[in-house]
């Protein structure tokens, strides 16, 4: 009869163990990386972040830029406020007098603020979702000042 403790000592079940969360992770990995994530509908990812709020900044870290503009995620800014600007994403748009913005709290994003505003209200950037992570990861730090040539 196989003995595992036989073949690798005491420590069979410690080396069993870690190899098999390698593995999942790895997997996890791969399948992330190479678009299960970009096959599910709006409704489940939804959902999912809503549960795991971490798993959302995980995915925009990944995921093409390309890949980014073609499916409609949230796309990444500058907010305005009075005189400075902030990170935030617009997460509809598809009302014609306002858009759903929301305002993350630094470095992560599972809290921060919904704001509705109205369309000619709403003075942004546009930037880049790598931009976005990145900014929000560092608390600002390492924003691409060209960003900010076409403000006067």
């Amino acid at each position: 009869m196989f003995n595992l403790t036989s073949l690798l000592g005491p420590a069979a079940v410690v080396f069993v163990s870690c190899f098999l969360i390698a593995l999942v992770s790895f997997f996890s990995g791969y399948l992330i990386v190479n678009g299960f994530l970009k096959q599910w509908s709006n409704t489940f990812e939804t959902t999912l972040f809503y549960h795991f709020p971490s798993f959302q900044m995980m995915k925009y870290k990944f995921i093409d830029e390309n890949d980014f503009k073609d499916q409609g995620f949230w796309e990444p800014i500058l907010l305005k406020e009075d005189n400075a600007y902030c990170i935030a994403f617009i997460t509809d748009k598809s009302q014609p007098n306002f858009r759903s913005i929301y305002i993350p709290d630094a470095p992560k994003m599972d809290a921060g603020e919904v704001r509705y505003m109205l369309t000619t209200d709403c003075e942004f950037i546009p930037i880049t979702m790598k931009q976005a992570m990145n900014g929000l990861r560092q608390f600002g730090k390492g924003l691409d000042p060209e960003v900010f040539s076409g403000i006067k």
